[in-house]
């Protein structure tokens, strides 16, 4: 049975299409125990592939520099996998395959794709935690302050400081005024804070973002300048302490598997592996 791209649609401008793709990836969520799609295309990409049979939605696809796609699991082991991946295959093609999934291993050795980043998800449970010990570590250096984001204010310094922090990563480093704001709507200030000099300057940062009862470390960053000092782990013992006051008993965070100094300051906190996204490349 053959799937076909039954149109480029705008999520924007049609609640019904969206509708029908989170149904999708409500599907896909539970058989798989990961999303389909990572936030930055739902948040900044409007347009979804459709790949249909018969009127049914058996598929969708993001595209851009790096694809991401998704088979209704009750459609499965039908060839609509390869079916969409034929279709939005290019030159320079760059697709996620979240949670390593084995039929994305499948598909990439058959055309020849390599893995080039492997993305880590790891856990830790906060029932442990003991929040003042947690908070008592939050002094690395003198006149440092920890507070929360202040939008409309720290804008344009904290989308420098991140460029600088993550200027090696192709998403993270690449956030703009623009694409700040959509995520400043899912992800509140008061769960967004800030190390401060004594100045008010931003040194580093621990973005939160909280789903049920799950507290995820969103983005951790320290002024490559002030690295190794200690801000990083004070602002993750200070995110940590955050999350526990608010009754969360569960943190995740993603990590790229070569962040050598990133890996061992989650390690020394407890952190273990959870799931693994890989990135193939043409």
């Amino acid at each position: 049975m053959n799937a076909h791209l039954s149109r480029s649609v705008n999520l924007r401008s049609d609640a019904s299409v969206a509708a029908r793709l989170d149904r999708l990836i409500s599907r896909a969520l539970e058989t798989d125990g990961q999303p389909p799609f990572n936030e930055a295309s739902l948040l900044e990409k409007t347009e979804v592939l459709f790949f249909e049979r018969d009127g049914e939605l058996v598929g969708a696809a993001m595209t851009g520099d790096e694809v991401e796609f998704v088979v209704d699991p009750a459609e499965r082991r039908r060839g609509y996998g390869e079916q969409i991946l034929r279709a939005v295959l290019t030159p320079t093609f760059a697709a996620w395959a979240h949670g390593d999934h084995p039929a994305a291993r499948v598909l990439a050795g058959r055309y020849g794709l390599r893995r080039d980043r492997t993305l880590l998800q790891l856990r830790l449970g906060l029932d442990g935690l003991d929040q003042r010990e947690a908070l008592d570590q939050r002094g690395p250096a003198g006149g440092l302050t920890i507070d929360t984001f202040r939008p409309g204010v720290d804008d344009a310094a904290w989308v420098a400081l991140n460029a600088r922090a993550f200027a090696g990563h192709p998403e993270q480093g690449a956030i703009t005024l623009a694409t700040l704001q959509p995520r400043l709507a899912e992800n509140p200030a008061e769960h967004f804070l800030l190390a401060r000099d004594t100045d008010g300057g931003i040194l580093g940062y621990c973005w939160l973002k909280i789903a049920d009862d799950l507290g995820e470390i969103y983005v951790l960053g320290v002024d490559p300048d002030r690295a190794g000092s200690g801000i990083g782990r004070a602002l993750l013992a200070a995110g940590l302490a955050h999350l526990k006051a608010l009754g969360i008993r569960e943190s995740n965070l993603y990590v790229e598997a070569d962040n050598e100094p990133a890996m061992r300051l989650y390690r020394a906190f407890g952190y273990t592996d959870h799931t693994v996204d890989v990135l193939y490349r043409r």
